[in-house]
């Protein structure tokens, strides 16, 4: 399984990569510090998991979140969020996101993501 975190905080990035392996140990786990960048890895390594922000330099999660949809649409996408309005997680979930979650990421949080989506 290939999961790609795509969250401009260095240190969000590093707990959900971490996590996620503790949880996962066979998962390949790419990381991206921006929207675009994830772009691009989605691009070269078409993952199976996306975990994403929503709140990005260069490209935000939203409009990752559609072209990513757009493109290959049967990618699992887990938005993980500090913006937890109703309205947003509403979006999100209708744009095609399987999970909303709100930050902080914690270690229930890789655990129910693994329960989910485990191979």
């Amino acid at each position: 399984m290939k999961i790609l975190v795509v969250e401009d905080s260095m240190l969000c990035r590093k707990l959900v990569a971490k996590y996620l392996g503790e949880q996962l140990p066979e998962a390949h786990i790419i990381t991206a510090t921006n929207g675009a960048e994830g772009y691009r890895f989605f691009q070269k390594c078409t993952p199976d998991l996306m975990v994403i922000d929503l709140l990005m330099p260069q490209m935000d999660g939203i409009q990752l979140l559609k072209t990513v949809k757009q493109e290959k649409p049967d990618t699992k996408v887990v938005v993980l969020s500090a913006d937890v309005q109703k309205i947003t997680q509403e979006e999100v979930l209708q744009l095609g996101a399987n999970i909303f979650l709100p930050k902080p990421f914690t270690q229930n949080q890789a655990k129910e993501i693994a329960d989910l989506f485990q191979a």
